[in-house]
């Protein structure tokens, strides 16, 4: 849980053109204080279908996009969607050996509509969420083992999710004047949970000097959730 996030589920393949404030900001992000990175979605292709599909270090994934409409009509509503899964997790599922036990696990997807309405009014429905977890394992160790992340003396595991849901109306009222109203639901949660390993050496039937669990009692565990509307 101190790995501050190396892999963002923001993915750039859904990112239309965003603005990042570090002074002075419109008035409309409340509750600021030191600055803003306004982050927006694209809207998808309305003219043609597009697919694209990716096999990274930072994961495996999917996008496609186009018109919702039949074949050689034209189309007021274009969708957008995508999918990641970690490359990593693929690999340790395999047997492919990436220097640890501990395989950070996650994956994210998102999803936009754009329809134009009559007299140039807008309609969006959009969201986005993931979740992402890793399990730092010492009570299955048998033998000695490397661990490059956490501790050596209890079972770790930590997990976070977000997701985010909403639409969005927007019209032009004048050269100088336009109305836009969102209503979204968020939620994100962070869940952390150890157990203190006890455990003793024996000599097995091979002649193997191997750990032998004892017991795995509970020394930490919590739950933050922010739900908002």
């Amino acid at each position: 849980g101190t790995g501050g996030g190396p892999v963002s589920i923001i993915n750039n393949k859904y990112l239309s053109n965003s603005d990042f404030y570090t002074g002075a900001f419109p008035a409309d992000f409340g509750n600021t204080v030191s600055g803003v990175f306004d982050l927006r979605m694209r809207n998808g292709n309305d003219s043609k279908f597009e697919g694209t599909a990716q096999f990274g270090f930072l994961g495996t994934e999917l996008m496609v996009e186009g018109p919702l409409a039949k074949k050689g009509k034209t189309s007021n509503t274009s969708f957008l969607m995508g999918y990641r899964y970690s490359t990593l997790s693929i690999f340790s599922k395999l047997g492919i050996d990436i220097g640890t036990n501990a395989v950070p696990a996650y994956q994210d997807g998102f999803f936009r509509t754009h329809t134009k309405l009559k007299k140039g009014g807008t309609l969006s429905f959009w969201g986005l969420g993931g979740s992402s977890g890793v399990a730092i394992l010492i009570s299955n160790q048998t033998t000695p083992d490397r661990n490059i992340y956490g501790d050596n003396n209890r079972d770790q595991y930590f997990n976070t999710n977000m997701g985010v849901v909403g639409t969005t109306y927007q019209k032009s009222l004048s050269k100088k004047t336009f109305f836009k109203a969102t209503l979204a639901q968020s939620t994100e949660s962070q869940i952390a949970y150890h157990q203190l390993v006890f455990r003793h050496t024996e000599v097995n039937s091979s002649g193997d000097t191997v750990f032998v669990n004892d017991s795995l009692p509970d020394i930490l565990r919590y739950k933050f959730q922010i739900s908002k509307t």
